[in-house]
């Protein structure tokens, strides 16, 4: 589990010269159409396990996180884009579920800031869709979506990301 902050505040304000409200204009953007379709070309990919596609794609999310310092989001996209070169089929999906775990929480730190609630309906689908397709074990599934038609958020996660496999809930 990563101890690093999901959204490096202070960094992304010093990356964007000081200026406060242009940073924090960019981050509302982060659930808009452009960002969201990034994620769903990436999952389209990874359902079809088409390993260059997943790793251009990748590197769009890994660019988009790194924007707005999101460094452990876009640390775990180019870790993705890392497995899908090797052909490394068992760590792009490890991955690519941290990944959206991690989107998942970074929306959340990105409503407090901006102080309106981001999409992410659409990060909990794709965590199904890959439960199902490829038959994985997601801990943090079992437990985090237990209320997944209101779409809650488990609190006890906090800003630490659980991987596959983990017991943390």
């Amino acid at each position: 589990m990563s101890k690093q902050p999901i959204l490096e505040l202070k960094l992304g304000i010093q990356m964007f010269g000081g200026d406060e409200d242009l940073y924090r204009k960019t981050l509302e953007s982060f659930d808009d159409n452009s960002n969201l379709g990034a994620y769903r070309i990436l999952h389209h990919h990874i359902l079809s396990m088409k390993h260059a596609e997943i790793s251009i794609s990748a590197c769009i999310i890994f660019s988009l996180a790194g924007f707005i310092c999101a460094n452990c989001v876009s640390r775990t996209a180019h870790n993705i884009y890392l497995a899908a070169n090797k052909k490394d089929t068992d760590r792009v999906l490890s991955e690519y579920v941290k990944l959206l775990q991690e989107t998942i929480l970074l929306s959340k730190e990105i409503s407090k800031v901006v102080g309106r609630k981001l999409e992410t309906s659409q990060f909990f689908k794709h965590l199904l869709d890959i439960k199902r397709k490829y038959n994985i074990q997601v801990e943090m599934y079992q437990n985090y979506f237990i209320n997944f038609e209101g779409l809650e958020f488990n609190e006890a996660c906090h800003n630490n990301v659980c991987t596959i496999g983990c017991n943390i809930f």
